[in-house]
């Protein structure tokens, strides 16, 4: 792993400053709201531990936004590498913890990788850890099983790259299983429970992986199309064709 220089590490220990004094300055306008009595302490604190975790969602956003961490490989010394240390000592600090302290409930992790930059399709769930969320892309109706990860960074000895991944609709992650970086999978695909999905794998429709590095076990078929879909289906060609 490459060593962090003093400087990337000031400039995320300043945002991560900036978001505690907002929530201490929402603890104090709370405090003086509220009327005084027994539970009033109990009631500010109640009220910025949520608070807490969207400032500092928040400013993550603007950290990334101002340190943009972009696909490809970080060399050494250059603007990527500082922008991405920045970013990644934020990370470690607040980010990772909360991830994988599972304290956000699973029907509101759509809304947590959201606000960190991934895109998730509808009915789309996660009760495992999704990193550097900006380089993952889910479609619809997916469900990421208990402590999976997905992965989009290649870090071995000094290399240190980023890969998309892009996760189509109606795939089945198991428990524990690892999508690492580059990987692409289809739609109505379904990855077994403590698989390794190694670096760059490219799985299609309907197939179903295992193992540690995951293999390919099988092929399922797609399910019909109802009547209703297809008539849609045909409805939607024909505009096509009109325009």
């Amino acid at each position: 792993m490459r060593k962090i220089p003093v400087l990337p590490i000031l400039v995320s220990s300043l945002f991560q400053i900036f978001a505690l004094g907002v929530v201490a300055l929402f603890g104090w306008t709370v405090h003086q709201i509220l009327p005084a009595g027994e539970y009033r302490a109990s009631a500010v604190v109640i009220m910025s531990v949520p608070f807490l975790v969207f400032a500092h969602l928040t400013v993550f956003r603007l950290l990334v936004t101002l340190f943009p961490v972009w696909e490809g490989q970080v060399v050494p010394s250059s603007q990527l590498e500082f922008n991405y240390n920045v970013v990644t000592v934020y990370a470690l600090v607040w980010i990772y913890p909360l991830i994988y302290s599972h304290l956000v409930p699973v029907p509101l992790t759509p809304l947590l990788y959201r606000l960190l930059g991934a895109r998730l399709g509808k009915n789309t769930y996660t009760a495992g850890a999704i990193l550097d969320a900006w380089f993952v892309s889910i479609g619809d109706n997916c469900i990421l099983g208990l402590e999976s990860v997905i992965i989009p960074h290649v870090h071995q000895t000094q290399t240190l790259a980023h890969q998309r991944i892009v996760i189509g609709d109606n795939v089945t992650i198991g428990a524990r299983a690892m999508i690492m970086a580059g990987v692409q999978i289809g739609d109505g695909a379904i990855i077994g429970m403590n698989s390794v999905v190694t670096q760059g794998t490219i799985i299609g429709p309907h197939e179903v992986w295992a193992g540690s590095p995951a293999r390919l076990i099988k092929r399922t078929q797609a399910p019909a199309a109802s009547p209703a879909t297809a008539v849609s289906g045909l409805d939607r060609n024909s505009e096509v064709t009109r325009f």
